[in-house]
């Protein structure tokens, strides 16, 4: 089931609530969301959604698993069907056990710990780290490829084992680096 909804301030009560959408999606049939409704005062979600979820189980198709969405049945019945259903669940589901109250909110506020911003890793040092890690690497391999083409132009193995001394002290430095 897919609803979505827009958190809002009316601006004549100064009341908070949510504009809820219904029907969106992507996947094998996209289609865009249509307002379900256009203001709902913030303490009547959880009983909204509830009511959706019924019509939705109710009415949604079953029998065919790329049809069994709530855009689907959006699209068969109609926006407008679609919401006097809901208005009417909504109506017999209205102020029962949804009142969530200050009191129950910081009940449950309290199991939850605040994200502790102050305590992150700096990150800006890992960066540098693994940059400079990077450069190392890069001269690495080009080392690594003057050796192979100093050894193929000269003929001799006298260039490319000094290339390749070089190649194993920036090895060495580069480990020693980063332990």
């Amino acid at each position: 089931m897919m609803s979505a909804y827009v958190f809002l301030r009316d601006a004549k009560t100064q009341q908070t609530g949510f504009q809820i959408l219904v029907g969106g999606g992507l996947g094998r049939t996209p289609m865009e969301g249509k307002v379900l409704c256009e203001f709902l005062p913030r303490e009547k979600l959880l009983a909204y959604l509830e009511a959706i979820l019924r019509v939705y189980n109710l009415e949604g198709r079953r029998d065919n698993k790329y049809k069994a969405r709530i855009k689907i049945l959006t699209h068969e019945i109609g926006i407008e069907a679609l919401r006097a259903k809901v208005d009417e669940e909504f109506a017999q589901l209205d102020g029962t056990n949804f009142a969530a109250d200050l009191e129950e909110f910081s009940r449950i506020a309290a199991h939850f710990a605040p994200l502790a911003y102050d305590n992150l890793p700096d990150v800006s040092r890992q960066l540098e780290a693994a940059q400079a890690k990077d450069e190392e690497l890069a001269r690495f391999r080009r080392t690594q490829s003057l050796s192979s083409q100093a050894q193929g132009l000269c003929g001799s193995d006298h260039f490319a084992e000094s290339a390749r001394r070089d190649a194993g002290r920036c090895e060495r430095g580069a480990a020693a680096r980063h332990r």
